[in-house]
């Protein structure tokens, strides 16, 4: 079974569990009764109340990628119509993705219905006549010249003659879904309304609140042992990071389920480009994820620092301005998150973490590459390791829109929570590959030439700390001893922002956060993200997700090395821009743009 359709089972099954007692089981038959569809298909058939998505595609494979498994492949009929030659030039399919929770199912089902158009109504009604003797089914002649195909493994087709313009329709799927759905999918307009939308889906989420938010608000109880049964069951680090929130999850699904009117995804390609967009609808604001996007409508959009970052960043991103009330809301639960996560001896990290992951002003934050090669294998010793840590760290720089003096207390606060040896223990825990003996945070003296206000910390760590930790190993002594290192972190007044950079490598930390190399103002494909509605955005290359995560990890692993993404088309380089915009309402849209040549850079990394 797919993600998708695990997901979707989680979901609905307290809802199934209880419509399942509350009706009786229908009686057994021979062969289900012929679907309610025998009407022309000129005349509106609604949708299931039952319906969970709708989707449309020119190609199936979009579908089959949307809905985590393929609707042209296998044995089914609207399969096998396909591998026949019969449907249409357009390939376009439409499906209806239907929750079954008849009988005494104790857990629901999904169901796929979908629609095709042929090329010819009359050899696809022979095509049928055939695949009845075939399979052992039966066809039947319904009102409007349709037919319906009744397969007698379950599975049901029914064909439409052409509209006045138009083409011959076929749907196909199981009972009991294939009933409810098949009339509405072969009368409804196709959604792709422009040569440029390729994908369209559409979840009712109000709808489904009609059908089963009753239901699942009974079943409130029952939501987090269920989410929390199936984290188990996953283990790894996703289940560590959501058990903690189990209950908190179950309780806003269910508000944004009463909250949320639809959620629609359209894909589009212009030229070279692929552009997805997600759209929110809302119709209430009862939950806090409802609350927060009507709250943050109010932003001011892009922060102009964000595109003051430097130009050669891999990944960069931006937040604006969330209410104060709002961002201590948020401060707090966080808090208290990492505390479940972390555990009880590091509760002054989780307090410190959270206060500096606090979205309480506009932030810009980039990453990039410092050393602008992979970590050289033929060295020995604890130049080796030096080298490596160079290799994983790169550069980080973010600014926000506040007085530096603003962020001095959490810098010191910090140094101080590992200086006292409870963050450092997190760090050794989290990360135990890293050199036993890393020497403490200090601070100062200033870098002469910059202008007062400026603080710099550092981390020294001497040659001899990485020889010794290469002569713990079981591997070949150097000839020589490893230079020093330092890690730095520097904090910069700029007018009313504070400009905070890390890195391994202070020369060109400090170019980059003087804009040495050019901003990314210049980079005129990020014109779409100088938007007064946004609220976050940015763009990822893979490249960037490679290198925050050696940085992450603190590993040089194979498939993070540079070397792959330099035989790559795009090299790894090219910008996926995205943002998140807010209507006044709540309603939020979710764009990227993503190119031909990222999609190639994408499949060989395994990356996303």
């Amino acid at each position: 079974m797919s993600g998708h359709a695990k997901r979707w089972r989680v979901l609905a099954a307290c809802a199934a569990a209880l419509a399942c007692a509350s009706s009786p089981p229908p009686a057994p038959t021979a062969l289900p009764a012929a679907p309610d569809v025998a009407r022309p298909t000129s005349e509106a058939s609604g949708p299931p109340a039952e319906l969970l998505l709708e989707a449309e595609a020119e190609d199936a494979a979009l579908l089959g990628r949307l809905l985590g498994r393929s609707v042209v492949a296998g044995r089914a009929p609207l399969a096998e119509a396909f591998a026949a030659g019969l449907a249409d030039t357009s390939g376009r399919v439409a499906v209806a993705l239907v929750l079954d929770v008849s009988g005494l199912r104790v857990l629901p089902r999904e169901q796929v219905v979908a629609a095709v158009g042929v090329r010819d109504f009359a050899s696809t009604k022979q095509w049928l006549a055939e695949a009845a003797r075939r399979t052992g089914g039966e066809l039947t002649a319904l009102s409007g010249g349709q037919v319906l195909l009744a397969r007698s493994d379950g599975q049901r087709c029914i064909l439409a003659p052409p509209p006045a313009s138009g083409v011959s329709r076929l749907a196909c799927g199981a009972e009991p879904s294939f009933s409810k759905a098949a009339g509405y999918l072969l009368s409804r307009p196709s959604m792709l309304t422009t040569p440029e939308l390729r994908l369209w889906a559409h979840v009712p989420v109000e709808a489904l609140d009609a059908r089963f938010g009753a239901l699942l608000d009974r079943a409130r109880p029952l939501l987090p042992v269920l989410l929390k049964t199936e984290l188990d069951r996953r283990g790894g680090v996703v289940a560590r990071l959501l058990t903690p929130l189990a209950s908190t999850l179950s309780d806003e699904g269910l508000a944004l389920l009463h909250d949320v009117r639809s959620i629609t995804l359209r894909l589009a390609k212009r030229a070279d480009d692929w552009e997805p967009k997600l759209s929110v609808t809302l119709r209430s604001h009862g939950g806090f994820v409802a609350q927060l996007s009507r709250d943050v409508a109010t932003a001011s959009g892009t922060p102009a620092s964000f595109f003051a970052l430097p130009a050669d960043a891999e990944l960069a991103t931006f937040s604006a301005r969330v209410p104060d009330a709002r961002a201590r809301e948020l401060q707090a639960g966080l808090e208290q998150w990492l505390r479940a996560v972390l555990g009880a001896p590091f509760r002054k990290s989780a307090e410190l973490m959270a206060k500096v992951a606090g979205p309480d002003a506009p932030m810009s934050y980039a990453h990039g590459d410092t050393l602008g090669r992979d970590a050289n294998d033929k060295l020995l010793g604890g130049e080796r390791l030096r080298d490596l840590m160079h290799s994983v760290w790169g550069w980080h720089v973010l600014v926000y829109d506040e007085p530096a003096e603003s962020y001095l207390p959490e810098l010191i606060d910090g140094m101080r929570a590992y200086n006292d040896g409870e963050l450092r223990r997190l760090v050794y825990r989290e990360l135990p590959r890293l050199c036993d003996g890393l020497p403490p945070i200090t601070m100062g003296p200033p870098i002469p030439g910059l202008a007062n206000g400026h603080e710099r910390f550092a981390m020294r760590m001497s040659g001899k700390l990485f020889d010794d930790c290469w002569s713990r190993g079981d591997r070949t002594p150097a000839a020589r001893a490893a230079a020093g290192a330092e890690l730095v972190v520097l904090l910069m007044p700029d007018g009313q922002r504070a400009w905070i950079g890390v890195s391994a490598d202070q020369k060109s930390l400090l170019a980059r956060m003087q804009k040495a190399p050019g901003t990314l103002a210049e980079d005129a494909s990020l014109a779409e993200l100088r938007d007064p509605r946004a609220v976050s955005g940015g763009f990822v290359t893979s490249r960037g997700v490679a290198s925050l995560l050696r940085n992450v990890t603190q590993e040089d692993v194979w498939r993070l090395r540079r070397q792959r993404f330099d035989a790559l088309p795009g090299r790894g380089r090219e910008r996926v821009p995205w943002k998140l915009t807010v209507d006044p309402d709540g309603s939020l849209e979710l764009w990227a743009r993503v190119s031909e040549r990222a999609l190639a850079d994408v499949g060989p990394t395994g990356l996303w």
